[in-house]
């Protein structure tokens, strides 16, 4: 089967390293990848997922676009690279991928599956999300919330609608957390809270500025790690610099070492405001750690029996804040979590069972 995966960008995140594990898995059982990145190429920094595609094989194409100015000129391409070269089927990651191969495909018979992974709430977007899936065979859903949320909130038919959690490989996460990390030195008697994601609202990263302060003045034997990149930075650096304790916060940014910053903290903290099915989360868990979570699209459905014990209802940010400094205070609860957790990812979303469920499909359609 000759098959496109197009994605959105190809930086370091949970859509993005999924789309790399999709590619490596198709390609090792003899299917011909392509790889499409509606973005630019990644800076070195942060070029890992690349680099394994290339280590693979895989062709990757990147078309530089930056911003919603260029749709037109990103669908060209689109459109060009299939009349040159045509798959037997595409598969779209993400929003604005999902949007720009519909309209690059337009009226090919080349069957198009694609993916919703997150419950963006912007209500302009659903008009472009239902017109997309209207010209897809199937729309994968991370989450059954998310299906729910495709169904109710999008209007997208529910026939099209199939569900594939995420999932991910523990043997492989294991290893890149046994790379060392040197962005930032802390007194090794000290313990992390650690963040993971983009600095952008959705993540809540402006409730953890809002709140960082009264949690490092309670839990003193504790530093902040903040990992990531986005529009908030600026904010971020600006409430570290005037922090009563900003030498026990640490931004890191940008990091192709998450797994090695999970290892090495105490408890993974993500107070956001919607999701689909945090690979953060899977990650942590799978490393046997605890997290301090909202209950959002998807959580629920990771952390099953043990979900009230490390989430709190969406936008109950005392709640949550009052859960932080629960399990942070209680390492014996935060150990029996974290074995629970790590129970869990191994008997429920081990990466090769998803991966093959893609195939699977891809195969029904094809042939």
């Amino acid at each position: 089967m000759r098959l496109d995966i197009v994605i959105t960008e190809l930086d370091t995140g949970g859509a993005e390293t999924f789309c790399v594990e999709l590619a490596k898995y198709l390609s090792h059982r003899g299917h011909r990848v392509r790889v499409i990145a509606i973005g630019p190429e990644p800076p070195s920094s942060h070029n890992r997922l690349h680099k394994e595609l290339v280590q693979h094989s895989i062709e990757v194409h990147f078309f530089g676009c930056r911003s919603a100015l260029d749709f037109v000129k990103a669908t060209t391409k689109l459109k060009r690279l299939f009349d040159r070269d045509p798959p037997e089927l595409v598969q779209s990651l993400l929003w604005h991928a999902n949007v720009i191969t519909a309209y690059a495909l337009g009226a090919k018979k080349i069957p198009l599956i694609g993916g919703v992974r997150v419950a963006d709430p912007r209500r302009w977007r659903f008009w472009f999300s239902r017109w997309a899936a209207n010209r897809m065979q199937k729309v994968i859903c991370v989450s059954r919330s998310i299906r729910d949320w495709c169904e109710h909130e999008e209007q997208i038919s529910p026939s099209r609608l199939i569900v594939i959690p995420n999932g991910v490989d523990i043997e492989s996460i294991e290893s890149r957390a046994k790379d060392s990390v040197n962005h930032v030195a802390w007194k090794s008697e000290h313990d992390l809270l650690l963040f993971v994601g983009r600095l952008h609202e959705q993540k809540g990263i402006d409730v953890l500025i809002d709140c960082g302060d009264t949690l490092l003045s309670a839990l003193s034997n504790f530093q902040l790690v903040i990992v990531g990149d986005g529009p908030m930075r600026s904010r971020l650096q600006a409430y570290r610099l005037g922090s009563i304790h900003k030498d026990r916060i640490h931004i890191v940014g940008q990091s192709d070492q998450v797994p090695s910053w999970v290892a090495r903290s105490s408890l993974l903290i993500l107070p956001t405001r919607y999701e689909g099915m945090p690979n953060v989360i899977l990650e942590a868990m799978s490393l046997g750690k605890t997290v301090a979570t909202m209950a959002v699209q998807g959580v629920e459905e990771i952390l099953g029996e043990e979900w009230s014990a490390q989430a709190v209802r969406p936008n109950q940010w005392q709640e949550w804040e009052r859960l932080v400094l629960r399990l942070a205070s209680d390492k014996s609860e935060c150990q029996r979590l974290g074995e629970r957790n790590r129970e869990r990812i191994k008997k429920d979303f081990a990466l090769h069972e998803k991966l093959a469920q893609y195939e699977s499909l891809y195969m029904s359609i094809v042939t």
